[in-house]
């Protein structure tokens, strides 16, 4: 649905030139949910508007649903933008508007006859759960609300493609799991192409099947979802996931040298990270039975990521060294990721 080959773009200001995207390529399958994540600065929000020619690429292509973006006249690509909605963090609605204006106003735009625009908004209205707000002002709306808003008028002309521009970000997180089953429902139940800009591996563990992670205008890393959080290959990626875990405390806690990971000689701290269907087996009681060895489970967690179990524990090993370093070996044979903190 969307291929990006080689874009780069560049900012030329009086505080000097920044390169926001550069040399970025992806490709994005028709009905995926998409996730691109990176820090402040790295060059998401820039990227996301390349895709929709907001910002124009100093150079690359930009290629949707077969049209080359970066190749057509302006008239040309303000007709093939209706097939691409949009949604921001502040909802971008008009205040002077209901929220059926709100959500027709694209349609008008569209020259939609009056009877074709009251039953698509009421169509939408239902969709998004906000029936009973059709009359209301963005100013008597929660911040959920005006997102819903949001989403039905990105969605009202039919597009192919919705991308999300830290739609979730102003939001608490129980709202923020509402949108996103949202999404979800409009991507399985409409088969719109979903691209979610964020900061937030939270939001893409919940709703991506695949992701592009952005650092310094770059993708340094990208793949399905399950996958980058099993095994993380780059620095900041590593540090997203670790943000949705409570087990990468473990760190900070050998450094204040707390009493709950405090081991004695002999002993052996180690993280394990479970691999898919390795997440549903016994091994730490195999391991247990099998090489003589104590393992006391201090903290961990299993996360759901794309319908997959992925679980984490920290625990301490007790026993013979030999017997130790056998269960460590058997574990990691048996796609566990084991890492040795202290000992």
């Amino acid at each position: 649905m969307i291929r990006l080959e080689n874009i780069n773009k560049t900012f030329h200001g009086s505080g000097g030139t920044v390169e926001a995207v550069r040399d970025v390529s992806l490709h994005i399958e028709a009905g995926e949910i998409f996730g691109i994540i990176g820090l402040s600065g790295a060059g998401k929000s820039t990227l996301a508007r390349c895709i929709n020619l907001l910002e124009r690429p100093d150079s690359g292509r930009v290629v949707v649903d077969g049209t080359e973006l970066t190749a057509l006249p302006e008239k040309a690509l303000r007709r093939q933008r209706l097939s691409l909605g949009m949604i921001f963090q502040h909802f971008n609605l008009m205040p002077s508007r209901t929220v059926y204006e709100n959500i027709a106003y694209p349609l008008k735009k569209q020259k939609q006859t009056a009877g074709q625009i009251e039953r698509r908004v009421t169509e939408l209205l239902e969709l998004v759960d906000l029936r009973d707000k059709r009359d209301a002002y963005p100013n008597q709306l929660s911040g959920g609300q005006k997102q819903r808003v949001a989403i039905a008028r990105a969605i009202a002309g039919q597009p192919k493609v919705l991308l999300c521009d830290e739609a979730t970000s102003a939001l608490d997180p129980a709202t923020t799991l509402s949108i996103l089953d949202l999404l979800k429902r409009i991507n399985r139940s409409l088969g719109i192409t979903i691209v979610v800009i964020t900061h937030e591996m939270a939001v893409v563990k919940e709703i991506c099947d695949r992701v592009a992670v952005m650092e310094k205008g770059r993708v340094v890393e990208s793949g399905r979802v399950v996958d980058l959080f099993s095994i993380p290959a780059s620095p900041v990626t590593r540090s997203f996931v670790e943000s949705t875990a409570n087990t990468c405390r473990v760190f900070d806690l050998v450094r204040e040298s707390a009493p709950i990971v405090a081991i004695e000689p002999g002993q052996v701290l180690v993280r394990l990270k479970y691999l898919g269907h390795s997440a549903d087996e016994a091994l730490i009681s195999r391991v247990s039975r099998q090489y003589n060895i104590d393992c006391n489970i201090l903290f961990g967690n299993i996360d759901i990521v794309s319908d997959t179990a992925i679980g984490t524990l920290v625990l301490v090993l007790s026993g013979e060294k030999n017997n130790i370093e056998a269960a460590i070996g058997y574990l990691s044979r048996n796609n566990v990721v084991i890492e040795v903190i202290d000992r």
